[in-house]
């Protein structure tokens, strides 16, 4: 596939977090006269399921996406992390260690807009735009130049809802994310008209917002909220089909998730899984913090599903490196063993050492292990856990396999596409040389 042809070619980007290709493709099977933008799209362009990453999660995730990198790269492996005295934190653009695509798309002179995509705040310098993703603390300290700042404002432009107020009531959520989708959306189509750009995305959190949420309701009948859920994804639908009518035959569209989604059958409880085995002692009864793992601790988990050996590169740990292979492979052999008493069931579908899934730079700094869960268990990592299996926490939870790609254009994919191949796939179309040192590429055949 070449681009060189065309030096004006664009590329739009609509991130729709967390929405499953086979999802969509159920839709369009079952309500296609009702998803009439979704249907053309599919029909008249490319369209594929994408493997996401490990761990599943959207801001490691979208961060794959940004770099063509694996987590090893850029040097972040979770929503939360540790520094090595125990402390944890939340990672957020100062922490990658990588280019992204708009520093790379800025320093060859492509003018780029990026509304909401995770790990872009603190926003950097681009030729651009840049509002940052769903973590940004206050919409004012989010966004690049500061004098986009009143547009946004206009719009009644809002971050995310509140995810803590949204537990308490399915009725604020609702009507909460309505307001939060519809003002995302202005403002993209108000800048895809106002603004020049090369390189343009927009991320919608508020799809693994609903999918978290209301998931389950959509398989079920007689309730509001399933009848909501449905509603929420005509308004993108009919999103789609405006800008559909926007964009001009130079513009290279891309639909694009992150991870899939399924029903939650039940959380798993890793920390009280090592607690149980031996592996993990607590200073005090009742722990509440990672300050109070013991150094006689030989293993701990992260969310989600992220083994850490104890060893002595953190400040009480005992462990020497030579030794913890021997422990990776004692937790990996009895783990794989593991089954849900109730069905019998596997619960584990992978489960990696850090070398067999990830390579680079901060490698040392990935979890020795690394679970890759049947569709349904949802991997956490309680302290104070007083049971390994557990009830759902959220009714939907993320999947690896079944995130999407689609393209508003006829192209011959490539089998096997991994989010990884996002980035060098948007480079090729745009002209520019690809850096060194990346996982993906160009999702085109031929």
């Amino acid at each position: 596939m070449s681009f060189k042809d065309n030096q004006n070619r664009k590329v739009l980007i609509i991130g729709l977090d967390g929405v499953p290709y086979s999802f969509i493709r159920h839709l369009l099977e079952t309500k296609k006269n009702k998803f009439p933008n979704f249907t053309k799209l599919f029909e008249n362009g490319a369209h594929s399921h994408i493997k996401s990453v490990l761990p599943t999660v959207s801001g490691v995730a979208w961060t794959a996406i940004f770099t063509g990198k694996n987590p090893a790269k850029f040097g972040v492996f979770g929503f939360l992390d540790l520094k090595k005295d125990y402390t944890p934190y939340i990672p957020n653009a100062i922490s990658l260690k990588a280019e992204n695509i708009l520093d790379i798309l800025s320093q060859e002179g492509k003018r780029v807009i990026s509304l909401g995509v995770p790990m872009t705040y603190p926003p950097k310098t681009v030729n651009g735009i840049c509002v940052g993703g769903f973590l940004t603390p206050i919409l004012n300290k989010g966004v690049f130049p500061k004098s986009f700042l009143p547009v946004l404002e206009e719009e009644k432009y809002i971050v995310d809802i509140n995810p803590m107020k949204a537990r308490e009531s399915l009725d604020y959520f609702t009507k909460e994310l309505t307001r939060v989708f519809e003002a995302r959306k202005n403002t993209m189509i108000r800048l895809i008209k106002e603004e020049s750009w090369d390189f343009f995305i927009t991320h919608f959190i508020d799809t693994d917002r609903i999918n978290h949420f209301l998931w389950h309701y959509y398989q079920e009948k007689g309730s509001k909220y399933k009848d909501y859920f449905f509603e929420f994804y005509q308004k993108i639908d009919n999103m789609l089909g405006k800008v559909l009518d926007l964009i001009d035959e130079n513009t290279i569209l891309i639909i694009l998730s992150d991870h899939g989604f399924c029903k939650t059958n039940k959380e798993i409880q890793l920390n009280y899984w090592l607690k149980e085995n031996g592996y993990l002692k607590f200073k005090v009864e009742n722990p509440k913090s990672f300050k109070d793992i013991d150094e006689k601790s030989l293993a701990f988990s992260l969310t989600p599903g992220r083994i850490y050996i104890h060893t002595d590169i953190w400040k009480e740990g005992r462990v020497a490196i030579e030794e913890s292979g021997q422990i990776v492979k004692e937790i990996i052999e009895k783990l794989s063993k593991v089954k849900d008493p109730e069905t019998q069931q596997i619960i584990f579908k992978d489960i990696y050492r850090r070398e067999e899934y990830y390579s680079g730079k901060y490698i040392n700094e990935a979890p020795e292990i690394i679970i890759k869960p049947v569709d349904g268990y949802e991997l956490k990592a309680k302290l104070n856990a007083n049971k390994f299996f557990n009830p759902p926490d959220m009714p939907g939870i993320h999947t690896y396999d079944d995130a999407m790609i689609a393209l508003n254009k006829k192209f011959r994919l490539k089998e096997n596409i991994i989010i990884y191949d996002v980035f060098p796939t948007v480079l090729e179309i745009l002209g520019v040389k690809l850096p060194e040192n990346i996982d993906g590429e160009s999702i085109f055949q031929g």
